[in-house]
């Protein structure tokens, strides 16, 4: 009997009744937080179901997911309300390397190792000094016999476990490449490591700012900004600087913010305008908005494709207004010269063809 009373006292049922009454929770509290009614929560707590275990596997999975939850809301306050006690340090007298060692000679005598103890006191681990980081991009394109690697990733030159080739040695081990090719990779990496460190200035001038502009298109999506940077920051900035990539990039307009704003732009409506908008039929209106889409993707496509020709230096002019008219006039000009062409020459057949008419008549006079 102790046995099955004991497996009864480790059931759900009996947890959530011991619980209700240690914390005084209301009924209706429980039952609501359980999406049950309180009769419901009644019967579920009664003694005659408890004995009978009628309830399913998914009643008592909702009741352990509501007693975890209370258990971590107790758990948290518990914590906010604590006191907090600062540590004490731990005396000298009380330290383990301070204490003498006792050893047993051969006759059975102790004698105290105090000299031992002197020398654990003397011999002190020394503390590691914390090292700057010297973040370092690294672009490995190495082609040799025939075999081309290609990667890229970033380095910490300022670790010395980071060396040129403990990396090489890993990468043609899991490349599985000969030794040729993983003394290049090694060579490349510590050329890249050099030109670095030339570069960067070890004094930290402050107010060092740098315009940045950022014109990237990754998975279809774009992300233009310019802002000024501080070159006297540390590596790891520019990497929690773009983690905020997410944050800063979402779209912060709700659905109510979009009703307000149409809202705004019907009422600045003409009444002429909002009468031609409603007298506009059901086709019309799929088919006003079908082209507009198709507008949409093809200005979209074309500044692509300017965007492109304009970064890879085939557009003769920086801008777009002034490229546009440069290749125009070019069009035009030739279309002029041709067409002034085909007219002198339409002109003297014209004149030849005169003429052999009048020798024609002539002649058969």
């Amino acid at each position: 009997m102790s046995g099955g009373s004991q497996g009864d006292w480790h059931s759900p049922a009996d947890r959530l009744g011991l619980f209700m009454q240690r914390y005084a929770i209301a009924e209706d509290r429980v039952a609501h937080q359980l999406n049950w009614t309180v009769e419901k929560l009644r019967v579920y707590l009664s003694p005659e179901a408890r004995r009978l275990k009628a309830a399913s596997d998914i009643v008592d999975t909702a009741v352990d997911k509501l007693l975890m939850k209370y258990r971590v809301a107790l758990a948290h306050k518990t914590l906010m309300t604590a006191s907090s006690k600062p540590l004490t340090p731990i005396e000298a007298s009380l330290r383990r390397s301070s204490v003498a060692s006792n050893t047993v000679k051969d006759d059975g005598s102790s004698a105290t190792d105090a000299d031992s103890t002197t020398d654990q006191l003397d011999v002190r681990k020394p503390r590691r000094v914390s090292v700057a980081e010297l973040i370092c991009p690294i672009r490995l394109d190495v082609d040799l016999d025939g075999v081309r690697f290609q990667d890229t990733f970033l380095l910490n030159a300022a670790n010395p476990g980071c060396s040129p080739e403990a990396i090489a040695a890993q990468i043609a081990h899991d490349e599985k490449m000969n030794e040729k090719l993983k003394d290049a990779i090694a060579e490349s990496i510590r050329r890249q490591i050099l030109t670095l460190t030339s570069c960067v200035s070890t004094e930290q001038k402050p107010e060092r700012l740098y315009p940045i502009y950022l014109d990237l298109i990754i998975n279809g999506f774009s992300l233009r900004d310019q802002f000024e940077w501080d070159i006297t920051n540390d590596f790891t900035a520019a990497q929690k600087f773009a983690s905020t990539k997410e944050a800063l990039g979402k779209t912060r307009r709700s659905a109510s913010e979009m009703r307000k704003i149409m809202g705004d732009m019907w009422r600045k409506c003409t009444e002429e305008e909002k009468e031609y908008y409603t007298q506009l039929t059901e086709v019309e209106n799929e088919k006003r908005r079908r082209d507009h889409v198709l507008d949409m993707r093809d200005r979209a496509i074309a500044e692509w494709e300017e965007d492109e020709s304009r970064r890879k230096g085939l557009l003769a002019s920086s801008t777009l207004e002034a490229s546009a008219e440069h290749f125009r006039g070019l069009l035009l000009e030739n279309y002029m010269s041709e067409r002034n062409e085909v007219d002198a020459n339409r002109a003297e057949s014209g004149s030849n063809t005169g003429e052999d008419d009048e020798f024609d008549e002539d002649h058969e006079s």
